[in-house]
């Protein structure tokens, strides 16, 4: 299958030691059951190859601003920018540059540009508010913008603003992106619902990102998206009550066994559907 996107957390070995046997949340066969304390959150990575450039030209004085995400939902988002363009974002988040065309590399948004400026001030949201990254982002204008126009590439889960197209491994094992609340749930922010994903472990550690996927790890285990959090989970964890739920599979296994004694971990978006 092919990769579209991971998380990765270390998780206290003596918390998956118990429980294996542990039903799971409601969609999945749901359990209940979750920490005391709300743990680390995990990190998302993607791996994605040497980026394409846009086929079509960019007008004089126009900024195309290129996003590439996981899901490869970037017609759901949005530039909102406040000093840059020639006419900047008012309302927020309705007034927003959308990233409607798209080539290879993602989706993108030509942006007029304000000739009297240096810089783009800006943030990518998604609809619901989401951010690319929690910090205002800004990109330096070229001298020959008004001439020629430029180009600026940005990729989910880092905060660079590229001006060439990146040829990267994505994700950076520091960010947070998911939170950990019981034996066989997580949280995950973004997290679509028609996607599907795999639990990388490693006993030893020293998983990483390539362009073909995850690296270094033992084994996998598939996770079911299944949606809402349990109403006890919700209770217990309200500031992220709404973040959709992924679950570890009901039955034990020698893999699942090699993940409870691991502190090392990693899930990966494929594009097969949650069965």
């Amino acid at each position: 299958m092919h990769s579209l996107g991971s998380i990765t957390s270390r998780f206290p070995t003596h918390c998956l030691i118990t429980g294996l046997c542990a039903t799971l949340l409601a969609a999945c066969g749901a359990s209940d059951g979750a920490d005391s304390h709300l743990p680390a959150p995990a990190t998302k990575t993607e791996s994605v190859r040497r980026a394409s450039v846009s086929i079509a030209a960019v007008a004089p004085g126009t900024l195309r601003m290129h996003y590439r995400r996981a899901q490869r939902d970037e017609a759901q988002w949005g530039v909102y920018s406040w000093s840059g363009p020639a006419r900047p974002s008012v309302e927020w988040i309705k007034d927003r540059f959308m990233l409607a065309a798209s080539d290879s590399y993602g989706g993108y948004a030509d942006i007029p540009v304000d000739a009297t400026k240096t810089r783009i001030d800006f943030l990518l949201t998604d609809g619901s508010g989401n951010k690319s990254c929690a910090s205002d982002q800004a990109g330096d204008f070229a001298p020959d913008i008004a001439a020629r126009g430029q180009e600026l590439w940005l990729l989910e889960g880092d905060c660079k603003v590229y001006t060439s197209a990146p040829a990267i491994s994505l994700g950076n094992l520091a960010n947070a992106a998911a939170h950990w609340l019981s034996l066989d749930t997580l949280a995950w922010p973004g997290t679509p619902l028609a996607a599907s994903y795999k639990l990388f472990y490693a006993a030893n550690g020293g998983m990483g990102s390539a362009p073909d996927g995850v690296t270094g790890a033992d084994g996998s285990i598939d996770l079911c998206v299944a949606g809402a959090l349990s109403p006890a989970l919700q209770a217990k964890y309200p500031p992220i009550a709404s973040l959709p739920m992924a679950a570890l599979p009901p039955t034990p296994t020698t893999a699942r066994c090699a993940c409870a004694n691991s502190g090392r971990w990693s899930s990966r978006c494929t594009n097969k559907a949650c069965g």
